[in-house]
């Protein structure tokens, strides 16, 4: 077998009448290809919210979170978010407080099967109201009683901006 593009080519040797022939023909393997890439969510603190992502491929693909470039600990525990059965990451009420309790963070979705893996797009989580982050800049801003919060996109690079 070899890899060819985006499928898998198997060789099939055989005879006819003691003379060796060979085929190629395209195997059910397919590499995963995100199809719907995860965006940018502010929510606040209690709320729900949802990291989208969708991946094809054959086999199916199978989907993993990484947060901070971390695997994610996912349905652990009572407040963990779980994974649905689309590859979307749903968190039933978003933590704040301290880093390691936060749910805010950039979130990255990966779908893999036999044939090869596929990466999303990174999107973060914003906590409304307690901190948002200048992704331009990559400084920490601390938005205390913020009324609004926009996100705004320039050039490819998403802006928090508090008021």
């Amino acid at each position: 077998s070899k890899v060819s593009g985006k499928c898998l080519l198997k060789m099939v040797f055989c005879s006819v009448a003691d003379v060796p022939l060979m085929r190629e023909f395209p195997s059910a393997f397919t590499p995963p290809r995100i199809v719907h890439h995860p965006s940018d969510v502010v929510v606040k603190v209690g709320n729900p919210a949802t990291l989208s992502c969708r991946a094809d491929g054959s086999p199916k693909p199978t989907i993993e979170w990484l947060r901070n470039n971390q695997p994610l600990e996912t349905a652990n525990r009572e407040l963990q978010p779980m994974i649905l059965s689309d590859g979307s990451l749903f968190f039933l009420s978003v933590e704040g407080g301290r880093q390691r309790q936060s749910h805010e963070g950039v979130y990255t979705c990966v779908a893999r099967n036999s044939a090869g893996k596929d990466t999303s797009r990174n999107a973060s989580l914003f906590i409304a109201g307690q901190t948002c982050f200048n992704l331009a800049s990559h400084k920490q801003l601390h938005c205390s009683h913020i009324s609004y919060v926009f996100i705004l996109y320039f050039y490819n690079v998403s802006i928090v901006v508090c008021l």
